[in-house]
This record gives structure tokens, C-alpha cells and sequence, in this order.
């Protein structure tokens, strides 16, 4: 939301500048108009394109350095989906079975889910959705070893609702709380790390 505010008054500024050169001395007139003119395209590309993502949804990315190997955050991953599905299933699977796996997930609250993990590569690749009978949930983990044994987390969630209302309650909410969504994830993998 600040980026195309901010953007927004740049663009206005911009287009001002058109507006006001043919103020300036003989010479300026085609300066300033052409400085504006030029500015106006940018900021209205760069606004177009803040207006394009936002429309995404609930969509989040964040990338991040992470002071450990690939291996060491992959496989807290991989022991929180066993966790996950032992507490839900009262099953074990391999952790080499995992791509594909799907499973119920009940909470307390009454509220029910399907997951899906839909990609599973050791130590580079976890993927999974989530499905609710209101939104599809997709969440996946990238990871890239770095030198001096540390790695680059790549994550990507994105919420798409099943309704108009849900889209729309998506975005407000994502406009309001993605701030401090990215922060907590960021201190959970970090103290994923140190686990």
C-alpha cells in the first residue's frame, strides 16, 4: 500500500511538472516538458505494475540468508510435516514417501482442511496446498546453498478465495497484517536454524 501511494505522488508530481513548464523561460518549455513527460511513463508503468500484484491476492514472497546448510532447515521441514501428519493421521511415513501424501487436517475450532504435499526434493524443494472450503492455500520452500555452509530461503504463499467476498477479504487483510506476517516468518526460520 505505501509503495503505490508513494508512487502515486510521484506520478502527480510528474505530470506537474507537464503542466507548469510552459511557466519557465523559452529554452526550460521543452526541457521541462520533456523531463515530465518522460517521469509521467515511468511512474505510470511502475503503478501499473504495484496495481497488477496487489491484485494477486494473498500472494507473499520473501527471500532471506539463512546462516545454516540447505540440509539443516530442510530437515526441521521435513520433521514438522511428520509431526503434522502423525498428529492428524496417527501415521508414519518414510520421508522419502512424502510427495504426493495427502491428509485431513481437523482444529480444535471446527474448521477442516485437505493437505497436499505437492513437491518434495531433500535438502532444495517442499511444497504443499491446502484446501478449505473457502480458499486454496499453496506454500513452497526454496532453498539454494550459498558458500561458507550457509543457504537462501526463497518462500512463496499465495491465497486464492473460492468467492468475490473471499478475494476481497484476502486482500484487505493482506494489505494489513503482511508486514507483520513476514516478520514472524522470518524470526520462526531463523529459529528454525538454531532448533
Amino acid at each position: 500500500m505505501k509503495n503505490v501511494t508513494a508512487n502515486l505522488i510521484l506520478l502527480n508530481l510528474s505530470m506537474a511538472i507537464v503542466m507548469f513548464s510552459p511557466l519557465l523561460p523559452a529554452p526550460w518549455q521543452i526541457v521541462g516538458c520533456g523531463i515530465g513527460i518522460g517521469l509521467t511513463i515511468v511512474f505510470v508503468r511502475r503503478y501499473v505494475q504495484l496495481i497488477k500484484a496487489q491484485k494477486q491476492g494473498g500472494a507473499m514472497k520473501i527471500t532471506m540468508n539463512l546462516p545454516v546448510e540447505p540440509a539443516v532447515f530442510f530437515k526441521q521441514l521435513q520433521l514438522s510435516a511428520l509431526a503434522d501428519i502423525r498428529t492428524h493421521t496417527g501415521r508414519e511415513p518414510l520421508p522419502g514417501s512424502l510427495r504426493g501424501f495427502s491428509y485431513a487436517k481437523k482444529w480444535p475450532n471446527g474448521r477442516q482442511a485437505r493437505l497436499q504435499i505437492t513437491d518434495m526434493e531433500p535438502n532444495k524443494v517442499y511444497a504443499y496446498t491446502l484446501a478449505t472450503p473457502q480458499d486454496d492455500f499453496r506454500v513452497s520452500y526454496r532453498l539454494v546453498p550459498l558458500a561458507s555452509g550457509k543457504s537462501r530461503l526463497e518462500y512463496e504463499e499465495s491465497l486464492v478465495a473460492k468467492t468475490a467476498r473471499g478475494t476481497a477479504n484476502n486482500r484487505v487483510s493482506g494489505l494489513l497484517m503482511g508486514w507483520f506476517r513476514k516478520r514472524r516468518f522470518k524470526k520462526m526460520a531463523l529459529k528454525m536454524c538454531q532448533s
